[in-house]
């Protein structure tokens, strides 16, 4: 408390204003009101006197100024005395910083409450709702006014169920908080993803107030989606690619066991497309894989799943058959779905698939397994003609072991010399005089077996040692025929079976 004269000199200063305002009683009885009210100045000091005295009393806010510099807040009650003829300002002045403070965080608040992005609503311990900023109508489209006073049950979206909601009160009651993804619905009944968090608001140990802070994200769902789908599906076809189609095989597998039930694997290779997709071009080719998708895709039942692993193969999951001639049945109806041309860019493309099946139980209790063994029947189908199916047995894996050793040694065989050239006569036909010779190959084992030529022939063919070998006989048969006739004077034509491989590139 102090006491100011006319002029706005201290006449009186408790012992309070002197600890707060850090002079001593001495020093501010020497001092002026101006010199300690930091919105103050000699000039002004008159206009507040006269204002003063007019109100009589008066409460208002001003700002005093500390020894050291330091300015803060004050509220003062002021009134005016008359003392011996002359009048004294009477002044009761209280810091109020940490109420300003207060005020300016409550400020602060209130324009973050207004301006944040994440929609934001307040509820009583009840759970009806007693504030919503501007975000939340922006992100529901429920005005203020519909919400005030209402359940936030009216976001609910039926996307889930009790436990759903148990869960997350559950959280709150023994956390005080809970965070996740939720579907809400908005006011136009669209319902939509946001992540969520509720926190709750205590006072002495007791639950006041509920907050929930939300904010939308069905756009970057979108995304999510768009990146998944992606991943497990074919950019050309948009049909689940292997790594989904091994995710579907394993949960048709899990509910076949449980049912007691056969399902069955179908591989498909269209047959000779890579003279179609060389010939007439990738782009022409990648029309054609989508157009035998389609039809591949139309001829299943709506329960069946077809995938494009890549190239020019596909896959189709029957997910539930009694007997494999179900799965003989749907391999019949993709076959004949290939019997009509394509028509592709003005043309009428003619195509034939192969097709390998697999069952389970019977072939395989594994995704692994399954499609290994509908690819030994698919290359069994084509070893037998192409445009047809074969169903995997058995004899298959053993047949695959055997080629697959067979292809082995014939790698080492060139290495190590294990093949010879025969030669046949060419006979004129008058006379019977020796024309000429046909350089046959013939692969003898170190072990003396010999190999017959339709063994490995047909394999040299698909693993491309058919160049090297053909080099070798021609080399062979040249010099021999050339030593040949040198020694006995005669002029003897040789011939030789080159593959088409031979000449490529």
């Amino acid at each position: 408390m102090y006491w100011v004269d006319r002029k706005g000199c201290f006449v009186y200063v408790n012992e309070t204003a002197c600890r707060v305002l850090g002079w001593s009683r001495e020093e501010l009885l020497g001092m002026t009101v101006f010199q300690v009210d930091a919105d103050l100045s000699e000039p002004l000091w008159g206009n507040r006197w006269e204002t003063l005295r007019g109100a009589g009393t008066a409460l208002y806010e001003a700002r005093h100024r500390t020894r050291d510099g330091r300015v803060f807040p004050v509220e003062v009650s002021a009134n005016f005395q008359s003392v011996g003829g002359e009048e004294f300002l009477v002044a009761f002045a209280r810091d109020v910083s940490e109420r300003k403070l207060a005020e300016q965080r409550l400020k602060l608040f209130e324009k973050v409450f207004e301006n944040a992005l994440e929609g934001i609503t307040v509820t009583d311990h009840r759970g009806d709702i007693v504030s919503v900023n501007p975000a939340f109508t922006l992100i529901t489209g429920f005005e203020a006014a519909e919400a005030l006073g209402k359940n936030p049950r009216i976001l609910k979206s039926d996307r889930h169920p009790p436990e759903f909601y148990k869960a997350m009160w559950a959280d709150i009651v023994k956390k005080g908080q809970w965070s996740g993804e939720i579907w809400n619905r908005r006011q136009s009944g669209e319902a939509y993803p946001e992540w969520l968090s509720i926190s709750a608001i205590r006072d002495g140990g007791r639950t006041t107030h509920y907050v929930a802070v939300f904010h939308d994200i069905s756009e970057m769902k979108r995304k999510e989606d768009k990146i998944l789908h992606q991943a497990s599906h074919d950019a050309l076809t948009n049909l689940p690619n292997r790594l989904l189609l091994a995710d579907l095989m394993e949960k048709a597998i899990s509910h076949a066991k449980r049912l007691g039930h056969k399902l069955a694997l179908i591989c498909i290779d269209l047959d000779n497309f890579k003279t179609v997709n060389d010939s007439l071009g990738h782009a022409m080719g990648d029309e054609l894989i989508k157009a035998a998708a389609r039809r591949i895709s139309e001829a299943l039942r709506a329960e069946d799943t077809v995938a494009r692993p890549g190239g020019d193969e596909f896959m189709v999951l029957l997910g539930e058959i009694a007997h494999e001639r179900d799965a003989v049945r749907v391999a019949d109806t993709i076959l004949d779905c290939f019997r009509r041309p394509f028509p592709v860019d003005g043309r009428e493309l003619v195509l034939t698939a192969s097709l390998g099946i697999s069952i389970f139980p019977d072939d395989g209790d594994t995704p692994d397994d399954l499609i290994k063994n509908a690819d030994m029947a698919l290359y069994r189908a084509k070893d037998q003609g192409r445009n047809s199916y074969r169903l995997f047995t058995p004899q298959m894996n053993e047949a695959v072991i055997r080629r697959l050793n067979l292809e082995a040694d014939l790698r080492r065989a060139l290495d190590r010399g294990e093949f010879l050239v025969h030669y046949q006569p060419r006979l004129a036909l008058l006379g019977a005089r020796t024309v000429g010779m046909e350089a046959l190959v013939r692969w003898k084992r170190e072990s003396g077996e010999l190999v017959p030529p339709m063994d490995f022939i047909p394999l040299a063919e698909e693993n491309g040692l058919v160049v090297p070998l053909g080099r070798f006989v021609m080399e062979t048969a040249c010099a021999r025929t050339a030593a040949l006739n040198a020694a006995l004077g005669l002029f003897l034509k040789v011939s030789v079976n080159l593959s088409a491989r031979q000449f490529a590139g």
